[in-house]
Order: structure tokens, then sequence, then C-alpha cells
């Protein structure tokens, strides 16, 4: 979030640098270089919801708000302007170059601002966190994120399987296959639960058969079949019973895992 933010606005920071007499460097070089990195992280979707909670990420870690930073003072905007210009020189450009120079004080203001705003962003947001706190890597979050994102975009009721309109989330799918199973499943065998005890328009929900499709590739023996064995039972439809229809998709995607394993 830094990094783009320091993208985002370069114009104007590297104007009021240029005002107080502090020479960035060549700011297209620079943009230039920092898509590279935001090519792998922010940009490429994975978490978009999550980018959204911090706006401005560089004035609120360094002014605690958000702010113009060309009526601050040039006492007061030179150690952003210092942090910018460590990181338009940096080789090479990456996390650890945006990380330097961020002392505790100016975490503690990002850390505020996304604790007072992150809340708004359910489901991914608890997804994030379920994830996280099974001890999954940046790289597996991405790609978890990046798979559940279509699912939450896309009715996909009908199908009990990646098929149709849904048959090109496959391909999100099958990125899960190389993560740890035995960390990943429970996490997201928690969201689900999780999930199904969020009440939607019309109550409780049934459970759709899509938020199963993850864990045909993030199996892990020792929860999987036993998860499956609930859902089987109805034991995650709120009491609700399912209409012909739904049964028929429900045994599709049971059929689906029987044929994986």
């Amino acid at each position: 979030m830094l990094l783009r933010d320091a993208v985002a606005r370069s114009a104007a920071l590297w104007q009021v640098a240029e005002t107080d007499g502090i020479d960035l460097g060549d700011r297209l070089a620079f943009a230039a270089r920092a898509l590279v990195v935001l090519d792998r992280w922010t940009e490429r979707r994975d978490a978009s919801l999550l980018e959204s909670v911090l706006r401005d990420s560089h004035e609120l870690a360094f002014f605690g708000t958000g702010c113009a930073v060309d009526k601050k003072p040039a006492q007061e905007r030179r150690p952003l302007l210092d942090w910018l210009g460590q990181l338009a020189r940096a080789d090479p450009l990456d996390e650890a170059a945006v990380l330097q120079g961020l002392g505790s004080a100016r975490w503690t203001s990002l850390a505020a601002e996304f604790a007072a705003k992150v809340g708004d962003y359910d489901p991914l947001r608890d997804l994030f966190d379920a994830v996280r706190r099974a001890g999954c890597d940046g790289e597996a979050l991405a790609l978890v994120l990046h798979a559940y994102q279509p699912l939450m975009r896309n009715d996909w009721s009908n199908f009990g399987k990646p098929r149709g309109a849904a048959a090109k989330w496959e391909s999100l799918g099958r990125a899960l296959a190389p993560l740890d199973g035995r960390k990943l499943a429970p996490a997201l065998i928690a969201w689900t639960r999780a999930q199904q005890a969020v009440p939607g328009y019309y109550g409780l929900p049934r459970l759709n058969s899509k938020w199963l499709w993850p864990l045909w590739y993030a199996w892990s023996d020792a929860h999987v079949p036993a998860f499956l064995a609930e859902v089987s039972k109805g034991s995650l439809d709120n009491g609700k019973s399912l209409s012909k229809t739904q049964k028929a998709t429900r045994r599709e995607c049971l059929d689906w895992f029987a044929a994986r394993t």
C-alpha cells in the first residue's frame, strides 16, 4: 500500500521535493521499477478490497492522518521526502526497501487506521485473517484471495463443480494445490463454518457448493473428508432442507470430491 501510494501521488510529491530543494531522482524511472513490484503484489488484484482499507498510506504513516503534503511546513514533510528519496534510489526496490525508515510510531499510525476500517471489508477480511493465523506466508495468502474473489463475485449456485461459466475458476483452484493443505484446509473450513453463521437477506444460508471447491485442491486427509461428511448430512445448511435442484447440485459436488479420493 505504501509503494502503491508513493507511485500514485509521485507527481505531487516530486513537485513538493523540488520546492524544498530535494532531488528525488528520476520519477518516471522510479515508477517503472515500482510497477514491477506492484505487478507481483498490489496490482495483481489478489487483495483489491484489502487494498482499499488504507488510502494515502504514506500520509497516514508520516503525519497520522490524510493531509495536503504541500501545505505542511518543510521541516515536517522532510522525513517523508527522505523516505521517498531512499526508496527511489533503492537497488533492489523490494519490500525491505519500502519498510526502511519506518519506525514504530509510523507503524502505529498505519495499524490504528487499518484496525478502524478493516471491519468494513468482510468476508475477505475474515479469510485474510484465517489464512494468516494458520501460518501461511504472503504468497499463499495472495493465491487464496485470488481463488476466492471470483467465488464471492459470482453466484454459481447451480454448479456442483467448476464447469460451464465457472470452468475458468479451476485454474485458480489448481494454484492452491502446491500449498500445505495441513495448514490451509482447516483454516478454509473454519472460515466456511463462520460464513454459514452470518445471516443473509433470507436469513442463515444453505451451504453453496462453490465454497467447497478450494478444498479439492487445498486437500488434507486429516480435515477435508470429515468436513465433507458433515456437508453430506446437511450440517452446514442451518437446519434448512434443499430443493430438488439444490440436492442435485450438492450430489454433483460430493461426487466430484469422491472421484478425487
